[in-house]
């Protein structure tokens, strides 16, 4: 948002009708309404008309004598010499009391846009149309950003074998697992375009043919197989390949997140970064790979430090500029664990903090985390079509013609299509293949079942012992 600030008599409503007059939308506040908790404004050139507190109007210019409480302002400052406001001023009627009022408020002025706005410029209020052109191009290189940032696009790392959630990925790569009945894939796709990032490449390797399906009919998506399995940084090479653009988002198949992506290219553009990571606040961070940073700036990764420097994690989301792609080599190749810890000492790297919903679903447990997250939030996911419950599901995705019998309790479990589940039997933490059959009065937890797998006998499960080819690990 662009807004035009100066005290009374600075020249920025002269200003503000000269780009009314260019065609830009301007809007000028001129009163507060306390008990609405409203401004009373008037456009430019136009009629009256009524806008929040907030005015973080899109598409518009603000007009005003302070910087408004928004994120991401972008400040037009328009000062004049006192002698020159004073003038102006006793022109317009004002008590001399008022005029020094103002004249005191031009330095106040200053340091509210300083501290609170994301970018500024000064314009010479002595003379605002000579300064016209200048006020333009500023507004012009962000709107110009703002369109780049709406042709974005992206590459999905989604080749991996899902081995940590066995035997279901003998049969269903993990970007097509459903969480919350929709597959994996299809969220993250739909993460990213809601935030207009609309086009890329889906890179896949294992049963590259079931993901492709997965995600028929999401528009410009070009799904591209490796011929062998090439980590995280030789994927990322060869989706880019196919891509080609100067800057995009980079992101693992396998992350659940509601991070604000937008904010977070902005945030790359303003830090003029070459990469920008998202980093994750844990808790504990002393089991992952913790970022050393100094400000926003990485300085490098330290792998589960008994004494972490920061609580920061690698989040696995990337805006990325051609260059850091420059230092993959060709082959496998890990970003993480090799291309990073030399890109941080060549080239620029920031993070951009995020703190809300984040899920790694490439582990039972959190896969099983991300679906109790969606079906809490959002409860109509949780039974899909068909499905018969007699019994009770408490945090769990129930698939489509799923039987849950009479008695049997479901909690913190998914429950793919076509399965049955018998009377008075209990799950609890699992993840149940297709058409599978449980029978009445078990008790299973934590275990991961195949696709036809039957249970027939009584069993109880706190571990499995054994992957096998029915029964996974839960890990």
């Amino acid at each position: 948002m662009f807004v035009i600030v100066g005290v009374p008599g600075s020249g920025k409503t002269t200003l503000a009708s000269l780009l009314a007059k260019r065609g830009f939308k301007v809007i000028e506040l001129k009163e507060f309404v306390e008990e609405n908790d409203l401004y009373l404004a008037y456009e430019v050139e136009r009629d009256t008309l009524i806008v929040p507190y907030d005015i973080c109007i899109e598409g518009a210019i603000v007009v005003s004598t302070f910087v408004p409480e928004c994120d991401g302002v972008r400040c037009i400052l328009v000062e004049a010499p006192p002698d020159v406001i004073r003038e102006r001023l006793r022109r317009r009627g004002y008590d001399e009391r008022k005029i020094e009022e103002n004249v005191e408020a031009i330095e106040i002025l200053r340091m509210e846009v300083e501290e609170m706005c994301s970018s500024y410029i000064i314009v010479d209020g002595r003379n605002v149309r000579k300064e016209l052109e200048r006020v333009i191009e500023f507004i012009k290189n962000f709107e110009d950003a703002r369109e780049r940032r709406n042709k974005m696009r992206a590459i999905v790392l989604a080749g991996g074998f899902g081995t940590r959630l066995r035997p279901l990925t003998y049969v269903i790569p993990k970007p097509a697992l459903p969480i919350a009945n929709r597959p994996m894939i299809q969220r993250i796709l739909d993460r990213l375009e809601k935030n207009d990032i609309k086009g890329g490449v889906v890179s896949t390797g294992y049963k590259a043919e079931l993901v492709k399906e997965a995600i028929e009919g999401y528009r410009a998506r070009e799904v591209v197989r490796e011929d062998s399995p090439l980590d995280t940084g030789g994927g990322l090479k060869y989706a880019y390949s196919f891509l080609g653009d100067d800057v995009f988002v980079a992101m693992n198949g396998d992350i659940i997140t509601e991070a604000p992506l937008r904010e977070m290219i902005k945030f790359h553009e303003e830090q003029e970064a070459d990469l920008t990571i998202l980093a994750y606040t844990v808790d504990d961070p002393r089991q992952y790979g913790v970022l050393l940073v100094d400000g926003y700036r990485i300085l490098g990764f330290v792998e589960k430090p008994e004494r972490p420097p920061s609580n920061l994690i690698n989040a696995g989301v990337y805006i990325m500029n051609k260059k850091v792609v420059e230092y993959i080599p060709e082959g496998k190749v890990s970003l993480e664990k090799e291309v990073f810890p030399r890109v941080v000492k060549e080239l620029k790297v920031v993070y951009f903090k995020y703190s809300g919903p984040r899920f790694d679903a490439g582990k039972p447990h959190t896969f099983l985390a991300a679906n109790k997250y969606l079906v809490h939030k959002h409860p109509e996911l949780a039974i899909a079509d068909g499905a018969i419950i007699e019994g009770s599901v408490i945090d769990s995705a129930i698939g489509r013609n799923v039987v849950v019998s009479e008695g049997a309790r479901i909690e913190n479990s998914v429950i793919l299509n076509d399965s049955v589940i018998g009377r008075s039997t209990k799950i609890c933490n699992a993840l149940i293949g297709r058409k599978a059959r449980i029978g009445p009065g078990l008790s299973l937890k934590r275990l991961v079942l195949a696709d036809h797998s039957i249970v027939e006998r009584f069993l109880l499960v706190s571990y499995a012992s054994s992957p096998g080819d029915r029964l996974g690990r839960f890990r």
